[in-house]
């Protein structure tokens, strides 16, 4: 080989490792837990607003409402929407015990009101309120919640209480 060629192949093999570094930096990345337990509780709280909308415009019971809910959840069938990743228990959420059977009409203000929590407990048809959160936050000191309008905040604990937990 004459010193043309070996030129050429050593830019040549720079230039490849540039563009395979390249793609590397942008490929796609997997989700992490907190982003996954958002999309569970968006998937989970619009599973809710679902149910409401096809039922006088209430939210579903306390007793048994992930029955009554579940056929309204969408999304991928491949993971278990019930359950934040981070989660230690079966189960990773509950619905606010306080916004059970009310009316959409009674909700003074749906963007700031509290519809669903991260719970540690043992069955899908968990409920509570603020004293019912994980005992540890599990996405970096914040907790994940779904509200009445059917978006979802990380809320540090720090400012938990402060939510509006009553419609």
């Amino acid at each position: 080989m004459n010193a043309r060629t070996l030129s050429w192949l050593a830019a040549a093999s720079a230039g490849a490792v540039v563009l395979w570094a390249a793609a590397a930096s942008i490929a796609p990345q997997p989700p992490d837990a907190a982003s996954i337990c958002a999309s569970h509780i968006k998937r989970v709280g619009l599973a809710v607003l679902l149910y409401a909308q096809d039922h006088a415009e209430r939210y579903p019971p306390a007793a048994g409402w992930d029955a009554l809910v579940a056929p309204y959840v969408i999304g991928p069938s491949r993971d278990d929407p019930w359950r934040c990743p981070s989660a230690q228990s079966v189960v990773g959420y509950g619905l606010n015990a306080a916004v059970a059977q009310v009316a959409w009409s009674r909700f003074n203000d749906t963007h700031s009101t509290v519809s669903m929590l991260e719970c540690d407990a043992s069955r899908r048809d968990a409920t509570g309120g603020v004293r019912d959160l994980p005992r540890q936050p599990r996405h970096g000191g914040a907790d994940m919640t779904g509200y009445a309008d059917g978006h979802v905040a990380a809320v540090p604990r720090s400012d938990a209480a402060k939510l509006r937990w009553r419609p």
